[in-house]
């Protein structure tokens, strides 16, 4: 078993990127407390905030990396997401949303087991939704958060469990919330989608690549959804939605020879998303074999 151990460059394991539009200031505050969770790994773990907005609403020396991108469009976590996998500096990739917490002991677990043996991971099986006075009482016990919700949430709050995840088709949510690569991995399948900006599909169609194409395991364990407050962008009344769900029936509809080629053409997108890497730089982190092989689809994707 290959041991967890820090690049010796940078003395990190692995690269936490978390893509962020701060549109109100229960999001800004929930970014913080993800930060603060993360503090207690900064040893250990490269914390990259990916800010897409019109102007900066974030103090940068909260994270490792800051990397703001003007942008007056809709969200697009996807390029987000590629972007900040573009500025990690280890092999592995950790995404995160910026309102979702779980066990410190989880996520180095998951890390290792990508390490070893795994190219995707995800690392917990059930999240739950903490509403705003639980939120105040993970304010300095994040290493241990199972421990202090056990009761409180696990235990007495059945009806809370998230809609984020869908227990009936646990590929097709793989990759929501949080999601662990290997770099080969992740620049093989080509990065996260990034034509569809809004709320809804990118997890889908990541999920759909992840199960297609990569071995993965999905890590028992629970996760904690952070309250905020929505606007339409965030749900699927939002104007991109339809477009976004039709882009997505399109990839789970795709021959396998499409869908070979829809990886590689997101591929030649993902090294176009930065303009300041240089060829060598390029060349060493995403030369990866261009044969991609395909599972058999033995479940219904649309």
């Amino acid at each position: 078993m290959k041991e967890l151990e820090p690049d010796m460059k940078h003395n990190y394991i692995a690269s936490f990127i978390i893509p962020v539009r701060i549109s109100n200031q229960g999001r800004l505050e929930n970014l913080y407390q993800i930060l603060d969770w993360l503090a207690d790994l900064k040893d250990e773990i490269e914390v990259i905030v990916v800010e897409m907005d019109t102007h900066a609403k974030f103090e940068p020396e909260r994270a490792t990396k800051h990397v703001f991108v003007e942008s007056n469009d809709a969200f697009n976590r996807g390029l987000a997401r590629n972007i900040g996998a573009l500025h990690a500096s280890t092999d592995i990739l950790v995404f995160g949303d910026a309102d979702v917490v779980f066990n410190h002991a989880q996520l180095l677990q998951a890390i290792e087991s990508c390490l070893d043996r795994f190219d995707a991971v995800s690392p917990w099986s059930r999240i739950y939704d903490v509403s705003h006075s639980e939120k105040e009482k993970l304010i300095g016990h994040f290493g241990d958060i199972s421990t202090l919700y056990k009761s409180d949430v696990e235990q007495t709050s059945k009806t809370m469990i998230s809609e984020c995840v869908d227990f009936l088709n646990q590929e097709r949510s793989f990759a929501g919330g949080n999601v662990i690569f290997t770099r080969d991995s992740f620049v093989r399948i080509g990065g996260w989608p990034m034509d569809l900006t809004g709320w809804g599909g990118e997890d889908d169609i990541m999920s759909y690549l992840c199960f297609r194409t990569l071995t993965i395991n999905r890590q028992d364990g629970s996760a904690y959804h952070l309250p905020h407050k929505r606007d339409v962008t965030d749900t699927n009344a939002h104007s991109s939605y339809k477009s976004n769900f039709k882009k997505m029936e399109d990839v789970f509809n795709m021959s396998d020879a499409e869908l070979h080629d829809y990886m590689l053409n997101n591929r030649v997108m993902l090294f176009e998303t930065e303009s300041g890497f240089s060829e060598s730089v390029r060349s060493n982190y995403f030369d990866v074999d261009k044969n991609i092989a395909l599972k058999d689809n033995q479940h219904r994707w649309n």
